[in-house]
């Protein structure tokens, strides 16, 4: 299984990147595999600890948003409407233009029985 190599090279990383791969890399892997087998509650509890920490591990900006659009995704689909509606705020307020994020707000208004304006 994937998680489980994610896991043993994490263990035996020497000290510069052991953290890294432990605490973000593991949980981020994790959250995409139960994002996709549904357990959303599951991807924000891994997705919330890590994404703060990923730019560690690397990746494009693209790439980081779209585990932030994963996050906030799960979060309104788990009721986590408080959350979710602070990235949304921070998105909007960085660049109020992006497709996702309009629908994203769309969909967080509407769990909150307010209209989308």
């Amino acid at each position: 299984m994937v998680l489980a190599g994610i896991a043993d090279r994490a263990a035996s990383a020497h000290d510069g990147t052991r953290t890294a791969r432990a605490e973000v890399a593991l949980p981020t892997a994790r959250a995409l595999v139960v994002f996709a087998r549904g357990d959303l509650a599951g991807c924000v509890r891994d997705l919330s600890s890590a994404l703060p920490r990923l730019h560690k591990i690397g990746g494009s900006h693209v790439q980081r948003d779209l585990f932030e659009q994963i996050l906030i995704a799960s979060l309104l689909a788990t009721g986590r409407l408080a959350q979710a509606q602070r990235m949304l705020a921070l998105r909007h307020a960085l660049n109020p233009k992006v497709p996702i994020t309009q629908c994203l707000r769309a969909r967080l208004l509407a769990a909150a029985g307010m209209p989308f304006i």
